[in-house]
């Protein structure tokens, strides 16, 4: 049995770990657990923008979750919690995907299926990078580069070609 003391020093990191994880995806806060400034791991940068205040939006919750990651994986040390922001991450993605892919059926947007091979395709690797992470064939490093590697990718190149044809017909407002 866990004694009183331990119980209580578990629930206080849980709920700064909720409330950090909450924080970071509003796009405030700091990316570690003592509350000190670091430059993030992934950036959010006018490149990244799109123009579709939506889909922005979900971007910078993507980023902000890879840096949740990065900062428990190498700052906290933290596999437990890690597991739950990479699962929250996929999810996130997901869900992204989703809302990107029936807007650009509702605007009857160019390649889109191209667009939706490529989601499906972006899931799939980033759970077999995470699988060898876990099997411990891939180092946590090498994740996070690609990760990083891969967001940027999704937004300045995969979305962009897009956000122009959504900017283009007037659904752009951010």
């Amino acid at each position: 049995m866990t004694d009183p003391q331990t119980l209580a020093r578990l629930k206080t990191s849980a709920l700064r770990n909720a409330r950090n994880v909450l924080s970071l995806m509003r796009g405030e806060g700091s990316l570690t657990s003592a509350g000190a400034s670091e430059k993030a791991f992934l950036d959010w940068t006018e490149m990244d923008r799109i123009g579709v205040q939506k889909i922005d939006e979900q971007h910078k919750q993507l980023v902000n979750l890879i840096n949740r990651f990065h900062a428990v994986l190498l700052v906290e040390r933290n596999r437990a919690e890690a597991n739950h922001v990479f699962h929250h991450f996929i999810h996130s993605a997901r869900n992204h995907f989703l809302y990107e892919e029936a807007l650009l059926i509702d605007q009857r947007c160019p390649g889109y299926q191209a667009h939706f091979d490529q989601h499906s395709d972006a899931i799939v690797q980033v759970q077999e990078l995470y699988r060898q992470f876990v099997n411990r064939s891939l180092s946590a490093t090498v994740l996070l580069s690609r990760l990083r590697q891969w967001m940027i990718g999704h937004t300045r190149e995969l979305d962009r070609s897009q956000a122009s044809w959504l900017n283009q017909i007037g659904v752009g407002s951010s």
